[in-house]
């Protein structure tokens, strides 16, 4: 300081920097060669701090052809006001029919919400919607940013799953038929789901009207009295077809009928259709 003539003062300014929040107490003391000494009244000091966490609610797995519709919750579990609050989400590849409500700003894959001020323990929500266009695993990472704050990270995977979904179909390509004529049986399943299906098995049962002649299709058949057994096809994948023709010969005239019956892995009780076939004679 050096020398203070009577009725003289100066003024000094310090800079400190806070590190870690809590209340904290200033005093300074003035010393002189003469002995002569003062101090300043105690000047408590708090410092307060933002702590940011981000947080998502939604499901962990969702089926092809649903949407993944899930919140951010963005927190300040501090006991200071977070300013210039920036979200950031980081959106997987392979989406469709992006939507967010507030609007965020997309670049390429990210999105961008300016949220503003976010008071201490207090949060605000940020919702998201997509449409995945394929099956696995998807992976969304958030980041949270603001002025005088540390980021906060998280990341999230859904797994995104297909649904087989067999379809039964069973016709006659004549009717009515004449006896000893034959009659003719397509038997199609189709796979109209978003996965592939497994140990697809038909077994059929045939009339008293009826007897086999022979069949034809993806697996072989084999009979054993009055049912057919087809051999099981290993997969079928989502948009496919399989087709078998089962040729029966008409025995007396009258009302016949001919079932079909359907098992998989992904069916937990058979499927079956019914196909009426009138002879004559």
């Amino acid at each position: 300081v050096g020398q203070l003539r009577p009725g003289q003062a100066r003024t000094f300014s310090v800079q400190l920097q806070a590190t870690k929040p809590g209340t904290f107490t200033g005093q300074a003391r003035v010393l002189s060669s003469s002995n002569a000494q003062a101090q300043s009244a105690a000047l408590p000091i708090t410092i307060r701090r933002p702590i940011l966490a981000v947080n998502r609610v939604g499901p962990e797995r969702v089926y092809l052809g649903r949407a993944v519709s899930y919140e951010l919750h963005v927190e300040n579990q501090g006991d200071g006001a977070a300013n210039e609050v920036v979200l950031e989400e980081l959106v997987p590849p392979g989406i469709v029919d992006l939507q967010t409500a507030p609007v965020a700003t997309l670049s390429a894959d990210k999105l961008t919400w300016n949220l503003g001020t976010i008071p201490p323990k207090t949060a605000k929500v940020v919702k998201i919607s997509y449409r995945p266009t394929s099956a696995g695993i998807l992976t969304s990472t958030s980041t949270v940013n603001a002025r005088l704050a540390e980021a906060a990270t998280s990341s999230v995977r859904v797994a995104v799953v297909g649904i087989p979904t067999l379809r039964l179909d069973v016709i006659d390509l004549e009717d009515p038929v004449e006896v000893r004529g034959n009659v003719t049986y397509v038997i199609t399943v189709a796979n109209e789901g978003s996965a592939t299906d497994r140990n697809i098995q038909l077994g059929c049962e045939l009339d008293d009207g009826i007897e086999y002649l022979s069949c034809s299709g993806p697996t072989l058949g084999s009979v054993t009295g009055r049912t057919l057994n087809l051999a099981v096809l290993r997969t079928l994948g989502p948009g496919e077809k399989a087709t078998w023709r089962v040729v029966t010969r008409a025995l007396r005239p009258g009302p016949v009928r001919f079932k079909a019956s359907l098992t998989s892995e992904s069916l937990s009780r058979p499927v079956e259709e019914t196909e009426a076939t009138f002879l004559y004679e």
